[in-house]
């Protein structure tokens, strides 16, 4: 059987069977529809093991109610051959969410979500739920931090529930002002994708290798991209974007975002910066680094500085100063001479500079003689940046023949500046080589249909908090404006995407129609998901299979909900009340298990699959492949069958 499940269960029939509107109940059938295609969730049920599992002591339970009254739904679904009527369900979720009385239109997420919640507190394996208190972002490793999160979930939430639709994210908000950032693990049962807005406006980016890297062909020099965004992009959002370009071959973790003026860094942009602040002519130059991150650079030992390096003029006097095309950025060990410091300037310097790529400097005492110093200057280059300085010249020296650590001349994000008498004879000012721009432009999106993959990107794409999201900032010490920024870490074993098409504005709401293209087999989450336990690995990467799909057709507080699911049932056997299970007879013509369309009481079979591709798509459900199936332990094994 397809993924490893028994379909005929415990002698009941195949289970695609109609559900009657009961009055505005369409978004309710198509929910139940769905929940009852998960074949593990249905075996627990047919097989009455959740019964000797109901929680009646549980406060945020139902005291058992919501979990049986769905058993016998669940079971009478399983074993009618005519639709059913789910009045029971209807009733027990008007009981849990008085949003649910009446037969007024309803959300079908909010109805999944609900009674999935309702499920899960009446079959908690946790009896007395331990109070636990979740530890401030101190700056641990990850690994150990989302252990410790999801441990503390479990110690309040254990059951097949869990085992099946609970998930972890991680969520990282960023500052605009400081762009401190603090991460944060939590579970959730369903993954709300945003629909991907239609690019607006572009803006141009100058890339710039990695000086600390020996140069290449390929990326020798910057290169200048249009970049198409939206308007509510923010610096980390571009930084993603970037870093998709396979040409540049950089994580977004290793560019640094900053405007120049008049040959210096003007401002370094946080990834919490929207771009909607930036101005339209401005071009914002990204320089790819060891590690952009601050914080991150603290960790290794020694750590890692980060140096902001402008090119002067120096005359013999020291009084004047003229800047130089162009700054750049240098990573290196805080551990290293400052000798090291002298070579990786020099190995930056000689991409546009062929004097200095055939000279050799190599020692110290080469550095002595050479054609630049190394100054410590503050970030306008025309005065000494070492603090408490009272002296007003240029810059207080870093003498390449010194002894001991750098850190103990310079800090990280320390300016300094390359000076040379005569810059002329040693550096092209026409045409540096080194900050030569290619022209190349990225295609925007703005005819191509969205997929789900491309609603992932922008669910892990850095978006901006609205004001009534303001958040308080630990360094601040204020509430400010923050960008939040999403990714999966643990990954269920039956994945429910939620496509959100319903949307707040001025105007009040509305719906977004986009047509969303999604795969029917072999959703690969890798990019979007933490490599748990070596799953996101090439060898292993988390798959998934859709099973099936809730539609909503219509408008904001109108319409009509079907579905879609996917099973080996004929139609003979739903009117003739046949017991057949030849499997070789439920195929489709390809092999595979053939989709149904339900619609209320009416299931239709769906003879062309490119059909379920269309704007109705809403909630989307998949289970999780290994190894080429389903994963084992979300089977309900047949010797504990009650």
């Amino acid at each position: 059987d397809a993924g490893g499940f028994d379909r005929k269960v415990g002698g009941y029939r195949t289970g695609c069977v109609g559900l009657w509107n009961l009055g505005n109940t369409c978004f309710m059938n198509a929910a139940l529809q769905c929940l009852s295609n998960t074949v593990p969730l249905t075996q627990y049920f047919l097989r009455n093991l959740y019964v000797r599992e109901l929680n009646l002591e549980n406060r945020l339970g139902m005291g058992g109610a919501c979990a049986t009254v769905y058993g016998r739904h669940i079971k009478q679904l399983w074993s009618a051959s005519l639709p059913v009527a789910p009045r029971g369900v209807k009733s027990v979720m008007a009981r849990k969410n008085p949003q649910f009385e009446g037969y007024q239109q309803q959300d079908s997420q909010e109805l999944l979500m609900t009674l999935l919640d309702g499920l899960h507190e009446d079959l908690n394996l946790i009896r007395t739920k331990p109070y636990c208190s979740l530890k401030d972002d101190t700056g641990q490793a990850e690994e150990e931090m989302a252990m410790e999160h999801w441990r503390n979930h479990l110690a309040r939430n254990q059951g097949l529930f869990v085992d099946l639709f609970h998930g972890q994210y991680k969520s990282t908000l960023i500052c605009a002002e400081c762009d401190h950032s603090a991460r944060k693990f939590e579970p959730f049962w369903s993954v709300t994708l945003p629909i991907p807005e239609r690019k607006l406006r572009e803006v141009t980016v100058i890339v710039y290798p990695d000086c600390s890297k020996p140069s290449n062909a390929s990326r020798s020099r910057p290169t200048q991209y249009k970049i198409p965004v939206t308007l509510r992009s923010t610096i980390g959002a571009l930084k993603d974007d970037l870093a998709d370009i396979q040409e540049i071959g950089a994580r977004s973790q290793e560019m640094v975002a900053a405007s120049h003026r008049s040959n210096r860094f003007y401002k370094v942009y946080g990834n919490g910066k929207p771009l909607a602040n930036i101005p339209n002519d401005e071009v914002i130059h990204m320089h790819i680094t060891t590690c952009a991150d601050k914080e991150r650079r603290a960790f290794p030992s020694p750590k890692i500085l980060q140096l902001r390096v402008l090119i002067r003029r120096v005359h013999d006097d020291e009084d004047g100063t003229e800047l130089y095309p162009k700054p750049f950025l240098v990573d290196i060990s805080s551990g290293d001479p400052p000798s090291a410091l002298y070579a990786r300037v020099c190995s930056a310097l000689s991409r546009g500079s062929p004097r200095l790529r055939k000279a050799t400097y190599t020692t110290p005492e080469d550095f002595k003689t050479g054609p630049f110093k190394l100054s410590i200057v503050n970030p306008t280059g025309v005065r000494c940046g070492v603090k408490g300085c009272t002296h007003t010249h240029a810059g207080c020296r870093i003498p390449p023949t010194a002894e001991g650590k750098l850190d103990k001349y310079v800090r990280d994000r320390q300016t300094i500046s390359v000076d040379f008498k005569d810059p002329e004879e040693w550096i092209e000012r026409r045409a540096i080589s080194m900050y030569d721009v290619c022209h190349r432009r990225v295609q925007s999106n703005a005819k191509k249909p969205f997929t789900v993959e491309d609603c992932f990107r922008s669910f892990c794409t850095a978006e901006i908090l609205g004001d009534e999201d303001s958040w308080y900032c630990p360094k601040c010490k204020k509430h400010v404006k923050a960008s939040k920024k999403m990714q999966l870490w643990r990954l269920p074993g039956i994945l429910v995407l939620h496509l959100n098409r319903f949307k707040a504005s001025l105007l009040g709401h509305r719906k977004n129609s986009e047509l969303i293209r999604f795969p029917l087999h072999g959703l690969n989450l890798s990019p979007f998901s933490h490599a748990e336990g070596g799953s996101s690995s090439t060898d292993n990467p988390p798959m998934y299979d859709l099973f099936a799909v809730c539609n909503h057709y219509g408008g904001v507080g109108f319409g009509h909900y079907t579905s879609y699911i996917k099973g080996p049932i004929r139609l003979e056997e739903l009117s003739n009340g046949s017991d057949s299970t030849d499997r070789k007879q439920t195929l489709s013509e390809d092999g595979e298990d053939p989709w149904y369309h339900i619609d209320d009481g009416a299931i239709t079979k769906v003879e062309d699959l490119d059909s379920m591709q269309n704007p109705g798509a809403y909630i989307l459900f998949y289970r999780r492949r290994v190894a080429g199936h389903i994963a084992s332990q979300f089977t309900v094994d047949s010797k504990n069958n009650s």
